[in-house]
């Protein structure tokens, strides 16, 4: 018979060669006595002796238990003259994997099926004979592994593992946890931070049997966590690291390309500090890996954080805004500016208003008429701030009721006959003429303001200059003049924006005379709008209230009764 694979064993090679009769072809005369069909179930091999064909059949490595697939051709004898011919087969487990293989029983042949010996021999004559021999694979894949480390994954380990035969399926359990299917060729696990960790896995074969279970371990796993670090970008030439560990009992650091050196010891808290000093500027690395015995972090932290002491450079882009030094007839203004560093912010202020952040294409709206500046300046990513840019132009003051006066000495820009020159009319609390009194209705009792006064009486009189805007008002000058001598002079303030000296009671001036400036009582502080400051003077039985309302966009109002 031609055998169904080639013969692996020596026994096979030799029983071959013993059985076969000189001369691989019967005479054409010869009568055919005895042919038996062999075949094979399990792993194992069959030789015949005393036959001119089919001497041997083998069944593939690592047969399964349940494989009846191994076909072979029948084994012959060709004798002329002779009534009964006998054939002798022998029965071999297969040998790979050692040990793993044995016979069972011979099936079919005649005089010893079920037999458990392991050579069967069949007498006869003729084709009507058939043979089978039995193998049970009874052992389970015997496994070896390997371990590595992951240099990119924090507390990952890689395992590989084989079996000293094809393994169908394999099973793990991790720290000696319930048993799961894992990949039979490589497996990954991610552990907690600790000293103790195992792993475990065991093999099946194709006739499901299970091999015995392979352990790794006990091993450590250490990590390295970071707990403080310098700022991405910073101007600071020193650094401060602090690190943690949970089983390391030491820290190995490296600082960009200096090999690790050991760098301190975990306190109690499992933490250590590393510092560095004088470093330059540019880009700095920073690595620190936790080490227990022959262990350690195959992940190390790594931070990357760059030192820059140089200042950016700011732009105001000319796209927007007004031209240096422009008189402008509108009372907004948009300003576009860039930093020839990314990753910064701004701060821009308005006139002698305090720095504060801001982005590009900032709308400046409500301008008071006079002259302004803006200022901006570029802060990058270290901290570091630029010179300030600037533009410095005017804005016109308007005519809006178009009586010949603009914003600047018209009290009232939206009424054309209150302006300055106007004819004053006492009485009706409105301030025509712009000079900052309101004249007050005839009394009987005395003269008034609108009267003629005796050279010989002196009467105080508030006098103010103020820079006004749509919400706030600005007092630059704030005086009591022609006061008489021994004079008292009271000042309360209510409402928005007030000192706080001012509230309340008030702040009080005695025994003064002539002329007295109250506006360090103010503060140069800005009132908000419908503020009202209420000055008395007193001099023996006589007193004067002056009241000074702030108004919005118009020059404060001056009364008094």
């Amino acid at each position: 018979m031609s055998p169904a694979s080639s013969p692996r064993h020596l026994l096979a090679t030799l029983a071959v060669a013993i059985g076969l009769i000189a001369g691989t072809a019967a005479p054409a005369s010869a009568d055919v006595l005895l042919s038996v069909p062999v075949s094979i179930q399990g792993g194992g091999l069959v030789v015949a002796q005393g036959v001119q064909s089919g001497g041997s059949c083998a069944a593939p490595d690592y047969s399964r238990n349940a494989d009846l697939t191994t076909t072979c051709a029948p084994a012959t004898v060709y004798q002329p003259g002779v009534n009964v011919a006998s054939i002798f087969f022998t029965a071999v487990p297969a040998s790979k994997p050692a040990g793993h293989y044995t016979f069972v029983r011979w099936e079919g042949a005649n005089g010893c099926s079920g037999s458990t010996a392991t050579q069967c021999v069949i007498s006869g004559a003729g084709s009507g004979f058939t043979i089978r021999a039995v193998f049970t694979d009874s052992k389970g894949p015997t496994l070896t592994s390997g371990q590595s480390f992951s240099t990119s994954e924090d507390r990952t380990v890689h395992f590989t593992y084989s079996g000293d035969e094809p393994v169908a399926a394999a099973e793990c359990s991790i720290d000696g946890g319930a048993w799961a299917t894992c990949d039979p060729a490589t497996s990954k696990v991610t552990y907690a931070e600790g000293p103790t960790h195992t792993f475990e896995v065991r093999g099946r074969d194709g006739s499901g049997n299970t091999g015995p279970v392979r352990k790794v371990g006990p091993f450590a796993v250490v990590d390295t966590t970071l707990v403080g670090s310098p700022p991405a970008a910073t101007r600071d030439t020193a650094a401060t690291f602090r690190f943690s560990t949970v089983v390391g009992d030491r820290f190995e650091c490296a600082l960009d390309l200096a090999p690790y050196a050991p760098c301190g010891t975990p306190g109690v808290d499992g933490s250590a500090t590393k510092s560095y000093a004088d470093l330059l500027e540019g880009i700095h690395t920073f690595r620190v890996r936790a080490v227990v015995g022959a262990d350690r972090d195959t992940t190390p932290v790594v931070r990357t954080w760059t030192i820059d002491r140089i200042p950016p450079t700011v732009s105001l882009l000319n796209v927007t805004g007004p031209g240096e030094g422009a008189l402008q007839a509108v009372d907004r203004e948009v300003f576009t500016f860039s930093s020839d560093e990314t990753g910064g912010t701004f701060e821009c202020r308005l006139d002698t208003a305090g720095f504060a952040p801001c982005a590009s294409g900032i709308a400046l709206e409500g301008l008071a008429p006079g002259p302004h500046r803006f200022e901006v300046r570029a802060v990058d990513a270290a901290g570091n701030r630029s010179p300030a840019a600037a533009r410095t132009w005017s804005v016109a003051a308007p005519d809006r009721d178009g009586d010949g006066f603009n914003a600047l000495v018209d009290c009232d820009d939206a009424d054309k006959s209150i302006r300055p020159g106007a004819v004053e009319i006492a009485g009706n609390s409105v301030d025509e003429n712009c000079d900052g009194i309101v004249e007050p209705a005839p009394s009987s009792a005395g003269p008034t303001l609108s009267q003629p006064v005796p050279p010989s009486v002196k009467v105080p009189s508030v006098k103010l200059s103020a820079t006004p805007g749509k919400r706030t008002t600005r007092l630059t000058k704030l005086s009591v003049e022609e006061l008489p001598a021994g004079s008292t002079v009271a000042v309360a303030c209510k409402g928005a924006g007030c000192p706080k000296a001012l509230k309340g009671k008030g702040a009080v001036k005695r025994n003064v005379g002539g002329s007295v400036s109250l506006i360090g009582l103010v503060r140069g502080k800005a009132l908000g709008k419908d503020a009202v400051l209420t000055i008395t003077t007193t001099s023996g039985a006589t007193a004067t209230v002056t009241r000074v309302t702030v108004r919005a966009g118009r020059q404060p109002l001056i009364s008094r009764r």
